[in-house]
């Protein structure tokens, strides 16, 4: 075998082991990303069974000394709200779920219970919180504008 042709069998070595390379990295990166959004979905449920629970038995969660979770009516209602709001941020977080206008909408109608108005009061901390990613704070400054202006469509009724 001349040098020419070595050298050249060489290169096309070094081309498909980069090619390769390329596709296992690729491969790791997809598989990285399965295990993020397959871990992020058990948070998720986890999240609303816990949530249910709390619905179906309030007396493991009343605390006399939380305003939201004196009692278990309280209990109740307000885990019922939680639930609700789990699952638009649930929707608007998933692909092809809730557009911004969709999730403005729904939360205009939630926000004109005093009893959603109070929860996201004492609740939006945890929001800002425990999330993470672009959508997520999206969700939160859309919440938020939402909150102010039910709050000021409030004053304005009084």
């Amino acid at each position: 075998m001349d040098s020419n042709a070595s050298a050249s069998l060489a290169v096309v070595s070094v081309i498909i082991s980069s090619v390769a390379i390329g596709l296992v990295v690729a491969s790791l990166s997809l598989q990285h990303r399965q295990l993020r959004a397959s871990h992020l979905q058990t948070e998720r449920l986890l999240h609303v069974e816990l949530v249910r629970l709390g619905i179906e038995y309030p007396e493991i969660i009343v605390d006399p000394n939380r305003p939201l979770y004196r009692d278990s009516e309280s209990v109740r209602k307000y885990s019922f709200v939680n639930l609700n709001f789990v699952l638009l941020w649930l929707m608007f977080s998933s692909p092809g779920g809730y557009s911004e206008s969709a999730l403005r909408l729904t939360l205009k109608s939630l926000f004109s219970a005093e009893t959603t108005r109070s929860w996201w009061a004492e609740a939006s901390g945890n929001y800002r919180a425990f999330g993470v990613g672009r959508r997520h704070r999206r969700f939160i400054a859309i919440t938020d504008d939402e909150y102010q202006r039910s709050l000021r469509r409030k004053s304005a009724e009084e």
